[in-house]
């Protein structure tokens, strides 16, 4: 008998557990991923070192600004994956802003700090052979580097990014 019952509320638990568990799917189906990008590793050609992107959730709001998180592998661990992110809320001109001054600091390597949410961002730029890579440390919680065409990516505007305003030689003439 107590088996029977024990057996009963098994059989009236376990549908709940599952009700609830698509009740988090179905919120997580509300964001939107703005861009996504591969992180390389500038030891050997080719090598990959996680990922970042930038993502809204249209269900949370503040101020009649959206929820942004900025998520990133932390590029200073090379030997284990450490997740990050930076969550944030903003409207699309302050993102707007915020991929600007990105690239201003690409383009001219004047180091920038900008705060996001409660952290801030120290924005520099690293000069290797040809481009510059930005580089964007997250105080206290590591770094990730980026090139010019993954950081129109990140900023979902691959549409935007033209090779020809990137090559050696308008990128020179643009720094002088």
């Amino acid at each position: 008998m107590i088996m029977k019952k024990l057996i009963l509320s098994l059989l009236f638990i376990l549908p709940i557990s599952i009700n609830a568990q698509t009740g988090i799917d179905e919120k997580r189906a509300e964001t939107t991923v703005i861009g996504e990008v591969t992180l390389l590793s500038f030891g050997r050609s080719g090598d990959k070192n996680g990922t970042a992107s930038i993502s809204a959730d249209d269900t949370a709001s503040e101020q009649g600004k959206t929820h942004y998180v900025l998520a990133y592998q932390n590029q200073e661990n090379r030997t284990k994956a450490e997740h990050r992110a930076v969550d944030f809320f903003a409207d699309r001109s302050d993102l707007d802003h915020l991929f600007d001054e990105m690239i201003k600091v690409l383009k001219t390597g004047i180091e920038v700090n900008i705060p996001v949410g409660e952290n801030t961002l120290y924005l520099s730029r690293m000069d290797l052979s040809k481009y510059g890579i930005l580089m964007v440390q997250v105080s206290g919680r590591g770094y990730f580097k980026l090139g010019d065409e993954q950081l129109f990516a990140l900023f979902g505007k691959s549409d935007q990014w033209n090779k020809d305003d990137w090559s050696k030689k308008a990128y020179k003439k643009y720094m002088k």
